[in-house]
């Protein structure tokens, strides 16, 4: 389905919006909190567009709307554009490819993930049991994780990762997304994750993932992926 501009600006503002509040976003906050430049009765059309298209969806109990995977994977591919790692995080980064010991390096890797992500981050090495988790709580502290169903989920994500990391991790070099029930871990579509591999000058690599709700931001944790990937020892 081809989008018309205004659709696409409609999509990309309610899709940033709620990954900021974790709030399903009304046609009267698109007017009249974000400043969409519309009359509220051409908002409201195009929204149940977006919604006839699959790009939205309404809960069941709210008057506004939430993206659904399509609309996730939408913004993903054609709404990002790629940002800068903030020179902040480009210095830790730097600092943590200079570690030469392996567990360290992976502890430290993992723990920079967390903490920019805000969300749980798993590194390991390919071909060996070397694997570091980080940022647990950051995710369980989510409000899509005050059901128990979406925390035995996340639970049953992370053993898995643990059974088939090397299998499942090895095959991707560069930056990859799985959005809701785009993983490939059964039952599992409230989360989205993001992995890529890594070199080091060291002469091993391995890769890292980051975990959380769909609506992680995908942007910001994107600009780190590609900078670990892309890193630059010189």
């Amino acid at each position: 389905m081809q989008l018309k501009d205004r659709q696409k600006d409609i999509l990309d503002m309610i899709i940033r919006e709620h990954i900021k509040t974790a709030k399903p976003i009304s046609s009267k906050e698109v007017v009249e909190e974000l400043g969409f430049k519309a009359s509220p009765a051409t908002i409201r059309h195009e929204m149940l567009e977006l919604d006839r298209f699959g790009y939205l969806e309404q809960p069941h109990t709210s008057a506004g709307r939430v993206p659904t995977d399509q609309g996730y994977r939408f913004f993903v591919d054609n709404l990002l554009e790629e940002v800068a790692l903030p020179p902040k995080y480009q210095k830790i980064i730097k600092e943590v490819f200079q570690i030469k010991n392996g567990g360290s390096f992976l502890r430290e890797l993992t723990q920079a993930a967390s903490d920019f992500a805000d969300s749980f981050a798993m590194a390991g090495v390919f071909g060996e049991s070397l694997v570091e988790k980080q940022g647990f709580s950051k995710t369980l502290g989510e409000p899509e994780f005050r059901e128990n169903s979406a925390v035995r989920m996340f639970g049953q994500f992370i053993d898995e990762m643990d059974r088939e990391s090397d299998n499942f991790f090895a095959s991707f070099k560069n930056e990859k997304v799985f959005i809701g029930e785009e993983n490939k871990i059964k039952d599992c579509d409230c989360l989205s994750l993001l992995v890529s591999s890594w070199e080091h000058e060291g002469g091993f690599g391995g890769y890292l993932a980051v975990i959380g709700p769909r609506r992680m931001d995908y942007q910001k944790n994107i600009s780190l992926f590609k900078y670990i990937h892309n890193i630059n020892f010189n």
